[in-house]
């Protein structure tokens, strides 16, 4: 889930942006649970996973890895991504927004960024919104990301409860 700020082109609609990504699930899985989504939220459906055509199901954005090719000029708007202040220099050309990390280390990545890295990568990213992910495990956590930059924040741990309730009120102001 990324919580954005109401400015950014991914946050057409309500605050919450849903990157939906299942390894495990089939492609029926994925896109019975991308239709039930779609027009609740800002939808982007990760292409590490299966493969489902993004906009027969709804999605606003398809979301890609750092590696993968650009996608076809007809497809739709897409995200990607980044782990290094090169890659965000590369994507921002083309991407509608960047998730950027891990900027801590996280369960899942033993090492991050840091965030002086992170900060670099929202300044060469321009006007393309970053969102920080990895690691912010914290109100305060989340506070730093979005003071050097950040539209928003990323995560799947850290995102329940009262902690998604004080994010949004941070990110609103």
């Amino acid at each position: 889930m990324i919580v954005s700020r109401g400015d950014t082109p991914v946050a057409a609609r309500p605050d919450v942006v849903v990157q939906l990504r299942d390894k495990d699930a089939s492609a029926e899985q994925l896109a019975a649970r991308a239709r039930t989504l779609a027009g609740r939220c800002v939808l982007s459906i990760n292409r590490g996973g299966a493969e489902i055509d993004a906009r027969a199901v709804g999605a606003d954005f398809i979301h890609l890895p750092e590696s993968a090719p650009l996608p076809p000029a007809n497809t739709l708007p897409f995200g990607r991504s980044v782990h290094s202040v090169e890659a965000a220099r590369t994507a921002a050309e083309a991407a509608a927004y960047l998730v950027a990390g891990p900027i801590w280390p996280s369960t899942d990545k033993p090492s991050g960024l840091g965030l002086a890295t992170f900060a670099r990568i929202c300044t060469v990213a321009g006007v393309t919104p970053v969102f920080g992910i990895g690691g912010i495990t914290s109100i305060e956590r989340a506070a730093e990301v979005l003071t050097v930059g950040a539209h928003g924040v990323a995560g799947i741990r850290a995102f329940s409860g009262a902690f998604v309730d004080e994010l949004v009120r941070l990110i609103a102001g």
